[in-house]
């Protein structure tokens, strides 16, 4: 069998559970919604350069936790995991929505494009 053609699966089961998982991720929506009413281009900058830095605090974070002991760390993951949990199926969807439409209306005024999606896909 040619060796590219065992990534061809794991691809494609990959970019479905990822594309399942990412569905209620609000920060797509929010890209979504600034798209539709601002350059695609500005908005797509914005949003990279916010991953960037969410994703180098993120490698920061995990560099910096690997030095602690792993059981509390385990306990810690385990109970934020519930309470989180419990806090994300009270949230209302209503409101969360209601507040990004704000967030976007107040970053409305004279910022740059990217400025405004790097700010609403960051928060």
């Amino acid at each position: 069998m040619i060796p590219g053609m065992l990534l061809l699966p794991l691809i494609v089961s990959t970019l479905c559970i990822i594309f399942i998982a990412e569905l209620p991720d609000k920060t797509a929506l929010a890209a979504l919604i600034l798209a539709t009413k601002y350059r695609t281009r500005d908005v797509v900058i914005g949003a990279w350069f916010a991953f960037l830095v969410q994703t180098i605090v993120a490698v920061a974070a995990g560099s910096l936790f690997t030095l602690l002991p792993t059981g509390p760390i385990r306990i810690a993951s385990g109970l934020g995991f519930l309470v989180f949990s419990f806090l994300a199926f009270r949230r209302k969807e209503d409101e969360v929505r209601e507040e990004e439409q704000e967030e976007v209306a107040k970053a409305k005024s004279n910022r740059p494009i990217w400025l405004v999606s790097f700010l609403v896909i960051f928060a």
